[in-house]
């Protein structure tokens, strides 16, 4: 009796939790949203000078919106409540990651060929091919170019944190979030999957999964 109630009660704690997370997904969908309408009117300064402090206000105070992504994503990738082995963990990756990008990235260079056809683009066809290989064609585009080398090393950070434990993990996060401070400042984004930009996240994407233990 005692074991049916105790596994009752830790499914309701998991579908507590699930659905804390699926409302911290709404929050950062929105403030997301709040990020990119808001840097809209900060580009026209001249226009809205006099809402401009309210602008960027709300401009900051959503700039928690990806961490808190990426570090949701690390909750459910290195915790890998399924137990998925490297090669299932790569194969879902690459269906809701690779082939998405793929197939966006094509829709976006379709449209811009035809824009450059049609006179309705300022770009060239040797700026969009240089933009291709960046991977910036589409600036929103830079959050699937960075989360791919965090996904690829996942596997790794599974074996480190059995090695290591909860606690050495938990520093770790929080060591690689200050070393990811000089990365933020000086990465050239030459390229949207800039080497850079993955490192200045993967403190997060662990300290999401240790967090999420405590």
């Amino acid at each position: 009796m005692n074991v049916r109630i105790k596994k009752k009660e830790n499914q309701n704690n998991v579908n507590d939790r699930l659905f804390n997370i699926d409302l911290l997904k709404i929050i950062c969908c929105i403030s997301v949203i709040i990020i990119h309408v808001s840097a809209n009117y900060i580009n026209d300064i001249k226009n809205y000078k006099n809402e401009m402090f309210y602008i960027n206000l709300l401009n900051s105070i959503t700039r928690f919106a990806v961490p808190c992504f990426i570090m949701i994503s690390g909750y459910f990738a290195i915790s890998n409540r399924k137990k998925d082995n490297y090669i299932t963990f790569y194969k879902k990756k690459v269906k809701t990651i690779i082939i998405p990008m793929i197939i966006f990235t094509l829709i976006y260079l379709i449209i811009a060929i035809f824009n450059i056809v049609l006179g309705n683009s300022e770009r060239t066809f040797k700026s969009l091919f240089v933009t291709l290989i960046t991977g910036e064609l589409e600036y929103h585009m830079w959050y699937l170019y960075m989360i791919i080398p965090i996904y690829i090393i996942t596997p790794l950070l599974w074996n480190i944190k059995n090695k290591i434990g909860e606690r050495g993990f938990d520093k770790l996060g929080k060591i690689l979030i200050i070393i990811s401070m000089p990365f933020a400042l000086t990465s050239t984004h030459t390229f949207s999957y800039d080497i850079g930009f993955s490192i200045y996240y993967i403190g997060y994407y662990i300290l999401g999964y240790s967090i999420a233990q405590k």
